[in-house]
């Protein structure tokens, strides 16, 4: 199946501290993770803030991000399809401990074949990370209250959101594919629930041989 894909990369972005960098790394951490795949890595500006912890490997559909990726001069960087398995785009055998995949799910035209190929590529007991925009009743409502939907619902960013989850949303679609949430961060804003981000921590708990649609 083909889908529009947009490729912007034109220049490599700074390595940055985004809002879910300091639960990543812990999360990291505490598993004693040594190896990763970053789906969706893009020029990998995310996965500099990791090269010190464990070992990369990155998969992600435009040219020009995986070109600059591979500039950055660490880990293991490959142009590829997001919505086919991920292991035979690497040249790759060995299941991977641990898949991140930073402000993603919600540009995908298919997440559930996305989730799928998760599944497929974690060993048992493997973890999913997996970050998106936060979307809650509360923050819904104070958005159309103060007259700010237009603006992030806007139709003129090509490539752009096109899923808007909220916790409870990505849960249930994970859950379908054999993940169990560990842990939830919200970040960005406060109080809580008006979140401008979110970050997911699933453990794989089964394996799932067929795509559920």
């Amino acid at each position: 199946m083909q889908y529009f894909y947009n490729d912007y990369y034109t220049k490599p972005d700074p390595p940055h501290q985004p809002l879910y960098l300091r639960a990543i790394r812990e999360t990291l951490e505490e598993y004693v993770v040594r190896e990763l795949l970053d789906v969706g890595c893009g020029d990998a500006n995310f996965d500099e803030s990791l090269r010190d912890i464990c070992q990369i490997w990155g998969l992600d559909a435009s040219e020009s991000g995986v070109a600059i990726a591979q500039s950055r001069g660490f880990g293991f960087f490959t142009k590829g399809d997001l919505y086919l398995p991920f292991l035979p785009q690497l040249n790759r055998r060995e299941l991977f401990q641990c898949i991140i995949s930073v402000e993603v799910i919600e540009h995908l035209y298919d997440p559930k074949l996305f989730l799928f190929n998760c599944n497929k590529a974690l060993v048992q007991n493997g973890l999913l990370i997996i970050t998106s925009p936060y979307w809650g009743y509360l923050k819904n409502v104070l958005l159309a209250l103060t007259n700010r939907m237009d603006g992030l619902f806007s139709v003129s960013w090509d490539g752009g959101h096109i899923k808007h989850y909220s916790k409870k949303s990505l849960v249930a679609q994970a859950s379908r594919y054999g993940f169990q949430l560990k842990k939830f961060y919200g970040a960005g804003r406060r109080p809580p629930f008006l979140w401008q981000g979110m970050c997911l921590v699933f453990l794989k708990t089964s394996e799932v041989k067929n795509l559920v649609r």
